[in-house]
């Protein structure tokens, strides 16, 4: 049965690589009903661990608020304190059990319903996300859609605490969008955020969605 399933699900991944519209979707706040990345680290590390975790991190979210650090920086402090030398298959078996045990309880409604209704269109989806791949990829597969994200570095099978590639977000989402594919290649571009990060990729499609999905 697992076998049949992953054959159907290369078969039509690859007839949506070739479809002739694109659907673009940011994840945190459009897919989701608010940002996962503290979701995660209190579903990962408890909520007393998680606590005293962001109260150490005041200091550096302060900062942040007030413009010294950039966003991307500061999600970096964050992931680097809770995470940093954490082996990497652990990190993605955490990414793993977040997606099956807490993920779906986060999702909106309409959103799902306006993704099931590309993919029986057979747009090719996308997720282009600040968040980081290992929780949102489990539940991107199971969709059958594919994904954007920010990347952890990962050496000797551990984790830095850093990125290893540049935050996914604003201007940044059209540079990795274009690394991975060829927006000319298409007839129709549906784009679908909520922040000021994702104005950039809502720019380039010709069906843009600010926080509404019809």
């Amino acid at each position: 049965m697992l076998m049949e399933k992953t054959k159907y699900m290369e078969s039509a991944n690859r007839y949506y690589r070739e479809s002739s519209t694109l659907a673009l979707f940011d994840f945190d706040g459009t897919i989701t009903k608010k940002d996962t990345l503290f979701a995660f680290i209190r579903f990962t590390k408890g909520r007393s661990r998680f606590f005293w975790g962001m109260i150490r991190l005041l200091p550096w979210l302060f900062i942040n608020r007030i413009g010294i650090i950039s966003n991307a920086k500061a999600k970096e402090k964050i992931l680097g304190y809770f995470f940093k030398k954490m082996n990497y298959a652990t990190f993605k078996r955490h990414g793993e059990h977040f997606c099956n045990e807490r993920l779906q309880s986060l999702l909106r409604t309409d959103a799902i319903e306006k993704i099931q209704w590309h993919l029986s269109q057979y747009h090719r989806v996308i997720i282009v996300s600040a968040s980081v791949r290992e929780w949102i990829s489990p539940w991107a597969e199971q969709m059958g859609i594919e994904w954007i994200t920010t990347e952890m570095e990962v050496k000797d099978n551990r984790l830095t605490g850093k990125f290893s590639t540049p935050n996914c977000n604003g201007e940044e989402k059209i540079n990795r969008i274009r690394q991975f594919l060829s927006p000319e290649d298409y007839q129709l571009i549906y784009a679908y955020g909520d922040t000021h990060g994702d104005k950039p990729m809502l720019a380039m499609a010709q069906k843009s969605y600010y926080r509404h999905f019809d």
